[in-house]
């Protein structure tokens, strides 16, 4: 007897529901105003950004993504060629269970609940209220926030925990919510003339350490417009937040930059902070929320 798909064979629990989306079904949560709600409603979220991963992939290669959520780009380079081997990271226990249920049936991922920092050690995530309507993929870790629900996490370092692992990985992703800059300290080890890292640079006070360190491991850098719903997507809505949502990255290149990058539209070379803001202004036409928030129109 055929064995049944794992997201079809088990019904979710509260909170959780089972969403169609373009990679197949996959649980998401019912009250998450951020992913889960996009893929409810486009049944895509990241497709510019898988798009750009799969063309600097070839059968082979691994990929890491820190702060994998609720595993969407992870399912969705798994299940298209080339099929790279994943080796994911999510320290929320939520998220970590859907992205876990979500790649388990693509024998080439494996998603760990850990933290990943400059350092191992322990850090502190908050615990979801299901129930809560609010953006699950948007908390931070931050050990001085008080939350009444919140529960120890191990953190490692990708250099230590990948060097039995995988050693030279072609592309590491990055979208840890403020953590990016430690992250990449702790990844020295792991650079090699193939080796791309694209880190979430969303959050304009810590886009210089962001820069710095992408440089300190000999990347040239890249800014990055990944739109979170593609406008070829049938039920393209121009009004709703999550078809105006943009993410900015940065995008490094360890060795040579293909020769194809430059053809790719929403990629532009950077090599200081006033390039970035620059390249912001005129492309992004957007300004930067002083507190340290995300770009708003």
């Amino acid at each position: 007897m055929a064995q049944a798909n794992p997201t079809q064979a088990l019904p979710p629990r509260p909170g959780i529901e089972l969403l169609r989306t373009r990679w197949g079904p996959m649980y998401g949560f019912e009250n998450d105003s951020g992913v889960s709600e996009a893929l409810r409603r486009f049944g895509e979220y990241g497709s510019n950004e898988v798009k750009l991963y799969r063309l600097l992939l070839a059968p082979g290669d691994t990929v890491i993504d820190v702060g994998c959520n609720i595993g969407v780009i992870s399912r969705a380079l798994a299940v298209q060629p080339p099929h790279p081997t994943i080796i994911g990271f999510e320290p929320q226990p939520d998220c970590y269970r859907l992205a876990s249920a979500n790649t388990f049936h693509n024998p080439g991922v494996t998603v760990y609940p850990l933290a990943v920092a400059d350092r191992a050690g322990t850090v502190t995530v908050d615990e979801f209220e299901l129930t809560r309507t609010a953006n699950y993929g948007s908390n931070d870790i931050d050990e001085h926030r008080q939350w009444h629900r919140r529960l120890p996490c191990p953190s490692v370092r990708l250099d230590d925990f990948l060097a039995p692992r995988a050693p030279r990985p072609r592309l590491v992703k990055i979208d840890a919510e403020g953590m990016e800059a430690r992250i990449l300290r702790g990844m020295t080890d792991l650079v090699h003339d193939r080796l791309v890292i694209s880190a979430e640079a969303d959050r304009r006070p810590l886009v210089p350490d962001i820069l710095a360190a992408l440089q300190a491991l000999g990347c040239s850098c890249h800014v990055a417009m990944f739109r979170a719903i593609g406008p070829d997507n049938p039920r393209f809505d121009p009004e709703s937040r999550h078809c105006r949502n943009l993410h900015i990255h940065l995008v490094g290149f360890a060795g040579p930059v293909p020769d194809w990058i430059p053809t790719v539209r929403g990629l532009w070379p950077v090599r200081s902070m006033e390039d970035f803001d620059a390249v912001v202004d005129e492309h992004f036409n957007r300004r930067w929320v002083a507190d340290g928030g995300g770009p708003v129109g």
